[in-house]
């Protein structure tokens, strides 16, 4: 017996193979043997004409016998014998083998887990794999296989594979490998077979640790307004991100407070990589700033958080200036307007806008206000104007928040010295050297300006005025001579009595005094003494002899003139007489 043909073969697992397999017997003398009976056993589970156990087949006149061998169902090589049952052959048995292929792909399946989980921006540590089986089960290799990502989160970006087209390998693998992109979240990844069923497989890479701590950023509490000393009505509130914007949870956030304080100054964030902390302003009023940062990455610090701490209530009130000096106590010119300024402040010192500030005189003294009541602007300052009272030596005054604070304020008034005018009787023509003395109740000094503290009186037709002759500062609760430049009175003015004016303006830090103060009434008189006549005793008198000479003389004015014998003289040329 020999194999007459087909041994060798190639085919599908669990398919016929494309040739029969055939036996030829032979007698002893070589000469084909018709009728005998060839027995086909299968060795390693195919079929054989469809029998999984043995087929006998009768050759024909060739000696021939044929069998029909379907491959076993893997792709192992498989194996058929063949014998002459009863009776004794070289060889004995003939043995066929089949080398046997995968069936077409036929089945797409999962050979990894179908999802993993990383780091955004990083490849996933484990590969997605797919396996084809034909219809049997059996790997197929060689079969394309396409990947593709999906889907993603929204935003992200650089995700990719680092296989997106491969053919399945001898045992029917295929793979790649996901590269999370930057954004937390779920990445979908399909492998696609157009042959198999079913055609894909989805995979599921979740990203679901962010990038390391990147930014810090103010979602809430920025740019409120509070009251000093008090905590803001919203908390403050900060966001931890990785360069992505993803957020970052369980990271500690350290909070400065560059004015006041923040509770609590330190935490971790939450799920949703958030921190919040209640802010209690410091006590200066104005923009107050506060800042968040990492300890964990100390390059990563928060912008800056401001807040306006408006003042506290006013608590108090402070004199700036009274006539641009820094005192409570000046000194004015009876009837004088002075303007003054103070400010508000609340328990920290802080200037109060909007302050309602009140103004009276103290008990006892009259004072006329521009204002009797006014609101500090946003400065927290008050400015008024306060007429003095001519009637008295000072004017006192307050200025008060109603309830709370009283600002007291002093002016003392500049005095003429009683009766210190001098000279008080003049007639026309006479050059004149007038003084008189000034009295200040302040307790600071005043300086007169000379130029334009000036002495003056008129009688409708005529003028007199004489500057200061020189500087003078009127000490302070003291009294100083005023003098007066020599001055020609005009030879045309009236002989009657007359009431000076002085006109006084301050000078150096004391500018801004100006007013004026009237004598006494008809306290300067002016008028002509008129010598009307002489006469003497002897008409000629010799050199030796004595004479009495009598002077007749008028007065004009409305005032009697003591004649000062020592001083009253009578020239006569080449005599001496008295």
């Amino acid at each position: 017996m020999k194999v007459a043909l087909s041994d060798s073969q190639s085919g599908l697992a669990g398919a016929d193979l494309p040739r029969d397999i055939e036996v030829q017997v032979y007698d002893q003398f070589m000469n084909p043997v018709e009728n005998g009976t060839v027995r086909f056993i299968p060795l390693a589970g195919g079929l054989v004409d469809g029998s999984p156990s043995f087929s006998d087949v009768t050759t024909n006149g060739l000696g021939i016998a044929s069998a029909r061998w379907t491959l076993h169902s893997d792709t192992t090589t498989d194996s058929l014998a063949a014998t002459v049952p009863n009776f004794a052959t070289t060889p004995d048995t003939v043995v066929f083998v089949a080398f046997v292929n995968p069936g077409r792909a036929d089945s797409l399946a999962p050979a990894s887990a179908l999802s993993d989980t990383g780091k955004v921006n990083t490849f996933l540590t484990n590969r997605f794999t797919v396996k084809v089986f034909d219809s049997l089960g059996n790997p197929t290799p060689n079969v394309p296989i396409s990947f593709s990502v999906v889907s993603r989160p929204l935003g992200a970006q650089r995700d990719s594979l680092s296989v997106y087209n491969v053919q399945t390998n001898s045992i029917g693998l295929a793979s790649t490998r996901l590269h999370l992109g930057t954004k937390l979240g779920t990445y979908q990844v399909r492998a696609f077979a157009a042959s198999t069923q079913p055609t894909s497989i989805l995979f599921t890479g979740v990203a679901n640790q962010p990038d390391s701590a990147d930014t810090l950023i103010i979602t809430k509490g920025n740019d409120q307004t509070g009251t000093v000393a008090q905590q803001l009505a919203d908390s403050i509130q900060f966001k931890v991100t990785d360069q992505f914007g993803n957020v970052n949870s369980a990271v500690t956030v350290n909070v400065s407070a560059l004015n006041g304080s923040a509770n609590p100054s330190t935490g971790t964030t939450n799920s949703n990589g958030l921190f919040s902390t209640a802010w209690t302003l410091g006590q200066t009023s104005g923009t107050q700033r506060l800042v968040a940062s990492l300890p964990s990455f100390p390059a990563v610090v928060s912008d800056t958080v401001t807040a306006t701490a408006n003042p506290d209530a006013a608590d108090s009130l402070l004199l700036v200036t009274m006539r641009k000096l820094p005192f409570d106590s000046v000194a004015a010119v009876p009837g004088e307007n002075i303007t003054f300024v103070v400010e508000a402040r609340d328990q920290f010192n802080n200037l109060k806008p909007n302050a309602t500030v009140r103004f009276a005189p103290e008990f006892g003294y009259n004072a006329l206000f521009e204002s009797n009541q006014l609101v500090s602007d946003d400065g927290g300052r008050v400015s008024n104007v306060v007429k003095t009272d001519a009637s008295r030596s000072e004017t006192f005054f307050r200025a008060s928040i109603a309830g709370i604070d009283t600002l007291p304020l002093h002016i003392f008034h500049i005095q003429y010295v009683a009766k210190s005018l001098r000279d008080t009787v003049i007639s026309p023509g006479d050059t004149v050297s007038f003084r008189l003395q000034l009295r200040n109740t302040s307790p600071n000094p005043v300086t007169l300006d000379t130029s334009n503290t000036i002495l003056s009186f008129n009688d409708g037709a005529h003028s007199f005025s004489a500057a200061l002759n020189g500087a003078v500062t009127l000490p302070a609760n003291g009294s100083d001579t005023l003098r007066f430049d020599s001055t020609v009175v005009d030879s045309n003015f009236a002989n009657t009595t007359y009431t000076p004016d002085l006109s006084i303006k301050g000078g150096a830090a004391d500018s801004l005094l100006s007013g004026s103060i009237t004598l006494p009434i008809n306290s300067l008189s002016i008028f002509n003494v008129r010598v009307t006549q002489i006469t003497a005793s002897v008409i000629k008198v010799a050199r030796g002899d004595s004479f009495t000479a009598t002077m007749r003389v008028r007065n004009e004015g409305p005032e009697t003139v003591n004649v000062d014998t020592s001083q009253t003289t009578l020239n006569i040329p080449g005599l001496a007489a008295s």
